[in-house]
């Protein structure tokens, strides 16, 4: 039987959305994201972050945070 790959590991919208605040708040490229402080990749949060706003997330928020 193979060995099956074990792939990346998936990673959490919470931690997507860190890194994405982290970049912004500190004003550093996004290339520079410190994969020591758990993103693992830039890439992988601004992919998120596309697909966020392509699906209308930061649309709803305002929304979403005054129902509260």
């Amino acid at each position: 039987m193979p060995e099956q790959s074990q792939g990346p590991r998936p990673v959490s919208d919470r931690l997507c959305l860190q890194g994405i605040l982290f970049v912004l708040h500190t004003d550093m490229a996004r290339q520079l994201l410190p994969l020591e402080l758990m993103f693992d990749s830039a890439q992988i949060c601004w992919r998120r972050l596309d697909r966020w706003q392509k699906a209308g997330v930061f649309d709803q928020l305002p929304k979403s945070c005054s129902r509260r």
